[in-house]
Formats: C-alpha cells, sequence, structure tokens
C-alpha cells in the first residue's frame, strides 16, 4: 500500500488537481482517493507554526521532526500543491507554515493538525523578537490580516506567546494514536487468516538528557494455540 501512495503521486500530478470541482467525476474521486492515501500514509502530526514561534530550534536534535521552510518552495502555478505534497510525503512530525492557501488545503485533510500562533495583540513582542528575520517586513506590514487568516482557518489551534519548545510535551503527545495505527498497519501481515491474536499495546514515554521524547509502542500478540 505504501507503493501504491507512491504510484498515485507520480501517476496524477498536482495540477489537475487545483479545481476540485473537475467535471469529469473520475478526476473528482482522484482526489479523494489521493487524500486518503495522504491520510492513512502522512505524518502523525502537522504543525502550521507562525513566524518566530521557533519551528527551526524544535526540529533541531530531533530526528523524528521535519522543518519544512516555505521559503525553499517555489510560490508559482504549483504553490502550494507541490508545498502539500511534500508534507504527506513525510512520516512522522511536520512543521510547516501558517499561509492562508496552505491552511486552506490542510482543512481538507482528517488528519492530527495544529496551527500554532500568537494572539493578535502580541504584536510589538513578536516584532521584536522577528527583528532581523527574511519575513520581517512583510508582517509587520500585514500582522493582523495574517492573525485573521489563522482565526478564520477551521484547524485545530494553540494560541501561544511561547515558543513550540515549550509546549513539547503536550506537542509530542498528540500523534501517539496515529502513530500506533501505523505501526498495526505494518504488522498486519502477522494478523492474517487470524493465526496471530492483537491483544493491545503498551506505550512508554521516555526523556534523554537533551529533553528529546523517545517513545516506544510495543504491539501485544496472544501466543499461537493459547487464545
Amino acid at each position: 500500500m505504501k507503493e501504491l501512495k507512491q504510484w498515485w503521486e507520480e501517476a496524477y500530478p498536482d495540477d489537475i488537481f487545483i479545481n476540485e470541482d473537475h467535471e469529469d467525476e473520475g478526476v473528482r474521486k482522484a482526489v479523494y482517493f489521493r487524500r486518503k492515501l495522504r491520510e492513512i500514509y502522512g505524518p502523525t502530526l502537522i504543525i502550521a507554526g507562525f513566524p518566530g514561534i521557533g519551528k527551526t530550534t524544535f526540529a533541531e536534535g530531533n530526528p523524528r521532526i521535519v522543518d519544512l521552510d516555505s521559503s525553499d518552495f517555489d510560490k508559482g502555478d504549483r504553490w502550494p500543491h507541490n508545498y502539500i505534497k511534500e508534507i504527506f510525503d513525510q512520516d512522522d512530525i511536520v512543521l510547516c507554515s501558517t499561509h492562508k492557501e496552505v491552511l486552506d488545503e490542510l482543512e481538507k485533510y482528517d488528519t492530527n493538525i495544529r496551527v500554532v500562533h500568537p494572539h493578535k495583540d502580541d504584536e510589538l513582542m513578536y516584532l521584536e523578537r522577528l527583528r532581523g528575520h527574511s519575513s520581517f517586513d512583510k508582517i509587520a506590514e500585514n500582522w493582523y490580516s495574517f492573525i485573521e487568516d489563522i482565526n478564520s482557518s477551521k484547524l485545530k489551534k494553540i494560541r501561544t506567546h511561547r515558543y513550540l519548545s515549550e509546549h513539547e510535551d503536550f506537542l509530542m503527545k498528540i500523534p501517539i494514536k496515529k502513530t500506533v495505527a501505523k505501526l498495526l498497519r505494518s504488522q498486519a501481515n502477522k494478523l492474517h487468516n487470524g493465526d496471530v491474536e492483537f491483544k493491545g499495546y503498551r506505550h512508554n514515554e521516555t526523556r534523554t538528557q537533551e529533553g528529546i521524547v523517545d517513545t516506544e509502542i510495543k504491539l501485544e500478540y496472544a501466543e499461537e494455540g493459547r487464545r
């Protein structure tokens, strides 16, 4: 099935999905199927973080997290579909931008997504934090409209003036359920024909000296012949 997702992405380029109300029913079905494949095999958690929220620092030193800087992506005709595709090509936790068009696309997916952003009254504090940042002028000029775009999104939100790293304990627990589901799918061959009975799972979290949460999930099966 992982190969099916890869084949589907290659066989149907993003260009044809820009208009989801396509007159061709086959295209509409393809859009739906691709989205479901992405939900199943995509990241366990997507964090859309406002500039200055500390995405780069949060990802440093943690192999589970990928920080996708939107400035590395072409903003031409394929935007934001090229960015969305890269987000859903990841396996675990992904950090992405809060561009309105990105949030609008993410609303279409039924998966773990959180938008982390400041309150509109945090403007002065954030602009000081962003001083020297490449996007400083743009954010300073459009602060209230950017915040309003986020507030109007239907995605789940975390409003805070703190850095992502200060919410690490909470954020790292969000994807546990989906992580378990992905493990179950990877172990599905053990369940064929009822040869092995799945009993449940045990979940343990430990913290390293660097402060990184190490998540261990063990699947438990009944011994053959002793069910």
